[in-house]
């Protein structure tokens, strides 16, 4: 991988030792410092550690309403917010670049 999973931008990274994904060291969550992955022997990325995990969540926990969407939380990837394509192309005049930011496409008219 050339840019990070989480951000898709360059840079040194922490690969996952189970899957291609990679990470500047402040992307993954916890962030992490230089020293702290030079000290690392094997990492995993949080899919690929829930994956491995053989811990299971008690059923009186599944009877929260919020749990789905905590349990998601724990073993999902950081990734970088962006506004969803059909929302981005909705406004006249106004395009996402290819990094995510708005630019400004419309012919200005001379004012009258």
């Amino acid at each position: 991988h050339d840019a990070c999973d989480a951000c898709g931008q360059p840079g040194q990274f922490i690969c996952c030792e189970r899957c291609p994904r990679v990470y500047h060291f402040l992307c993954v969550e916890p962030p992490m410092t230089k020293e702290m992955v030079s000290k690392v022997e094997h990492w995993y990325c949080r899919t690929c550690a829930h994956q491995r995990s053989k811990k299971r969540k008690s059923r009186a926990h599944a009877k929260n309403i919020l749990f789905p969407l905590i349990s998601n939380m724990e073993y999902s990837n950081p990734r970088t917010f962006s506004v969803p394509d059909e929302i981005r192309r909705s406004f006249d005049g106004v395009e996402a670049d290819t990094d995510g930011s708005y630019i400004n496409v419309r012919e200005d008219r001379p004012q009258r």
